[in-house]
């Protein structure tokens, strides 16, 4: 190798270092941009809930005093809604509405179909 490939390969090695150093040193730039600017605008945001709930208790404080005056009407609760009757096995098990027995014989739960036996057999 010449002096002169040694030199050039020298000063293209020390090109390249640098413009990596430059690179890495704007990244760190935008990224300290990015987190100064998310700052403000996250002090923004609080600020302005901060605003948004004073200006709340203040329209709070003002009705507060015109509500006093009045006399709370009575309001009635309306009574719970009659609990329908569980309907399926439980009262298939019980006979129905529980009075004197079973009036019906309880129904078959199953899908299966009724099978009947021929007139000619039944006595």
């Amino acid at each position: 190798m010449s002096l002169y490939t040694m030199k050039r390969r020298a000063k293209a090695t020390a090109l390249k270092k640098k413009e990596k150093e430059q690179a890495k040193v704007a990244r760190e730039e935008a990224k300290k941009a990015s987190f100064t600017e998310k700052a403000v605008k996250a002090a923004e945001v609080a600020a302005a809930r901060a605003k948004k709930g004073d200006e709340a208790e203040a329209a709070k404080a003002q009705k507060a005093p015109s509500l006093s005056g009045k006399v709370p009407a009575i309001v009635q609760q309306k009574s719970k809604p009659k609990s329908k009757p569980k309907r399926g096995a439980s009262q298939l098990q019980d006979g129905g509405d529980g009075g004197e027995g079973q009036s019906q014989p309880p129904q078959k739960a199953s899908r299966t179909r009724t099978i009947r036996a021929p007139e000619r057999y039944s006595e």
